[in-house]
């Protein structure tokens, strides 16, 4: 059950044995209300019990949880407030309540609902994509779900119709597919990206680290599209290694990048200019070590621009994060939310959010299969 609204907790940091030096913490505490935008209420200083070699440390804060929504508690004992390798997150759900009760909780109570479920809908694109190296890598749906978009290891995108709204299951493959071999380089991981009106295509190159832009003469037909020379290079912040996967946000502002395997980075590019990758610079980076097995091998970004998603290919699950509302990489959170996918695959080469917040993964143990997915965004479900 959810806390109710205006109770007091007290949440607890227990520390393990053996890390002895510190004497104090950075914590914050953010809340995401029914409107969804992440809004930031405090952070300090927390001082705590040092653990010795055999006890544990712990630290304490009361707190009243005063608005309706999803509260995220985290602690740092690092050497920066990142929150990142060496921080704890506690998630409280709040529900509505009577204003006077009050009642003093340890973080023993349940965390919030489930992140995602498989939804049963899938689609099986291994028609047109002919078997191996030509599997699918991506796929992403037009802004009105009625389009489907899928690119494969061999620097193609084939285009589907889907009679019923963001159903993947009523997909029909129109006939309509374009080759991009030439100036994409790569012959693995290709991800794409539209903006809101269909009207420019953006492909990764992940072996030249570059990202291209591409417009599209009639809104949502890849057959119409048009490359002026617009695109940018990221060897600096990847060197040897593959760029596996990117995002932007809902406004062309930002860019994020996916750095490949045991790198644990997520790169934030932003855009002086809206869409223009020519007008990009590396503003932040983030490294979500410690909050997965290995290397992510999906990314995306829901359509609020705080929200995202990983994908884990050893544990077999999706993780879901949280930025502020400014969408800065650096204030990322994970929110202890997840859901396997190992029923469904045994790994998947990448995953992408629909405008109506269902995700989108595409498994490489059943090549050519596409899956959807629940999200708690799309049911409204704190």
């Amino acid at each position: 059950m959810p806390h109710l609204k205006d109770t007091t907790i007290e949440v607890k940091w227990v520390l393990n044995p053996g890390s002895q030096g510190y004497v104090q913490a950075d914590y914050d505490v953010l809340v995401i209300p029914p409107s969804k935008e992440a809004v930031y209420l405090e952070s300090g200083l927390i001082g705590y019990t040092a653990p010795t070699d055999s006890t544990q440390g712990e630290a304490r804060l009361s707190y009243v949880l005063d608005q309706v929504g999803l509260y995220t508690f985290r602690l740092s004992t690092g050497d920066s407030a990142n929150f990142d390798t060496y921080s704890t997150h506690h998630v409280f759900a709040v529900a509505p309540s009577n204003p006077t009760a009050k009642t003093t909780y340890e973080t023993s109570i349940p965390a919030p609902p489930p992140l995602l479920g498989y939804s049963g809908n899938s689609y099986d694109v291994s028609a047109e994509m002919n078997g191996a190296p030509a599997d699918p890598s991506h796929a992403v749906l037009s802004t009105d779900g009625t389009k489907m978009f899928v690119s494969d290891n061999n620097a193609s995108i084939f285009e589907y119709a889907l009679t019923n709204a963001f159903d993947i299951s009523s997909a029909t493959y129109t006939g309509r597919t374009v080759q991009l071999l030439g100036q994409i380089n790569t012959s693995q991981h290709t991800k794409i990206a539209f903006n809101p009106t269909g009207t420019l295509l953006f492909v990764q190159d992940q072996q030249d680290k570059n990202i291209y832009r591409y417009t599209l003469t009639t809104p949502w037909d890849v057959t119409t599209y048009v490359y002026s020379g617009n695109f940018a290079n990221f060897s600096l912040q990847f060197g040897t290694n593959g760029l596996l996967a990117f995002a932007l946000n809902s406004t062309g502002t930002r860019l994020y990048l996916l750095h490949v395997y045991s790198a644990y980075t997520i790169y934030q590019v932003d855009l002086a200019t809206p869409w223009d990758l020519t007008s990009g610079t590396v503003a932040a980076s983030w490294s979500y070590a410690g909050t997965l097995t290995d290397g992510a091998f999906g990314f995306a970004i829901a359509p609020n621009n705080t929200n995202f998603y990983l994908g884990d290919n050893i544990a077999k699950n999706i993780k879901e994060f949280l930025m502020s509302a400014s969408g800065a990489i650096s204030t990322s959170a994970y929110l202890n939310q997840f859901q396997s996918f190992a029923d469904e695959v045994i790994a998947t080469s990448g995953i992408s959010v629909c405008a109506d917040n269902s995700i989108i993964l595409v498994g490489t143990a059943t090549p050519g299969i596409l899956y959807q997915y629940v999200t708690r965004l799309q049911l409204n479900n704190y």
